[in-house]
């Protein structure tokens, strides 16, 4: 009776620790995601505004 509470007890405990590794990889993929798209958006916005700026520029100097 003894051995199989023990062995119930392993099984439940070996179970949430499988768990909560899954929900680790889980939200390892979700940050590894966002700091993606934060790096894709740094990447896009940066020549925009540097093509942003350079027309400002241009349409000083037309008008001066």
């Amino acid at each position: 009776m003894l051995d199989l509470t023990e062995r119930k007890r392993a099984e439940e405990e070996r179970e949430r620790l499988h768990q909560a590794q899954a929900d680790l990889a889980y939200m390892s993929r979700v940050i590894t995601v966002g700091e993606l798209a934060a790096s894709l958006a740094h990447e896009i916005k940066q020549p925009i505004a540097a093509a942003v700026m350079d027309a400002k520029t241009c349409a000083r100097w037309l008008t001066a």
